[in-house]
């Protein structure tokens, strides 16, 4: 392999990690509390959403990052 190569393996290898780390930062967060700014509970309480609370916390448990 050339260094070419070899450092965007490195890179993509870090970015990943840092993925992981939020994603564990995020959910050891919402394990204490989840916040729900105005605009969120407007967005969750549309008719054509009807998003519960139950549903935010378990795609922020289980969910994938995207």
């Amino acid at each position: 392999m050339d260094s070419t190569v070899i450092k965007s393996v490195v890179e993509n290898v870090s970015i990943v990690q840092v993925e992981v780390d939020i994603l564990a930062l995020v959910r050891q967060a919402a394990s204490k509390r989840i916040l729900y700014l105005p605009h969120a509970l407007r967005q969750m309480l549309r008719l054509d959403r009807m998003i519960t609370k139950s549903e935010v916390r378990s795609v922020v448990e289980a969910g994938e990052v995207i």
